[in-house]
This record gives C-alpha cells, structure tokens and sequence, in this order.
C-alpha cells in the first residue's frame, strides 16, 4: 500500500526515477493508494536530458504493489516492488515503454495504453 509522502520508483523510460505521493485521487480506503489508483506525485531524483525534471507535479497511476490482491481464482498476486506509470495531461503514459512486468488490474482502471506498452502482463 502507499501512503501520503510515500517514495515509490518509476516504472516507465519518462526519465523519473524516484517519486513521492503528494495526493491519492478517488477513494482511497484510510489514505492507502490501491492497485490502478491515480495519484498527484512529485520527482524526487530523475534522469538529466528527459522529460521531467525534479519537484515537477505529475499524475500517475499504481501499476505494481507489493500487496496481496485476490484473484478470481481464489489466489493472491503481489509484485516484489512498488511502481507507477507517470501520466501526462492527457492521462496518456508521458514515456514511450514500460519497464518489468504490469499486474492485470490495471485494465479494469482503463489505461489499456499502458498495457500495450508493457513487456508482458501478469
């Protein structure tokens, strides 16, 4: 689960490599960001000559946690890390791929840009 002021890494080549939760957007059960949450995010460490810089304001959304999430099937998935997708404006993915493996939920959020970009989707 992440939190309000929680430093999570970034999962796409945008040039952000660390970030840091400013706000979770929706509902969001005791202030924790679920899988495929959308959350107001600043850089805290990034990539010299990308497109972000740092203490840049960005959106997001939670693509990988490291909590349990119950299937259908009666099994739990989880990631070894936290990650996010960075958002633009446009809610569209500001990198051009997404590095390591997204978790199948975030189709049900309706980012299927994000999907397409991925390697493969657990």
């Amino acid at each position: 689960m992440i939190y309000v002021s929680s430093v999570v890494p970034v999962l796409d080549n945008s040039g952000g490599l660390l970030v840091k939760c400013i706000k979770i957007y929706g509902k969001a059960p005791r202030g924790k960001a679920t899988m495929g949450s959308l959350m107001l995010v600043s850089v805290k460490t990034y990539r010299t000559h990308r497109k972000v810089k740092r203490g840049q304001l960005l959106k997001c959304i939670l693509s990988r946690v490291k909590h349990n999430i119950l299937r259908h099937g009666g099994y739990y998935v989880r990631s070894e890390l936290n990650g996010v997708v960075l958002l633009n404006a446009r809610m569209s993915p500001l990198g051009t791929r997404v590095l390591g493996p997204i978790l199948k939920e975030t189709r049900r959020k309706g980012f299927l840009s994000i999907l397409g970009l991925a390697p493969f989707v657990v």
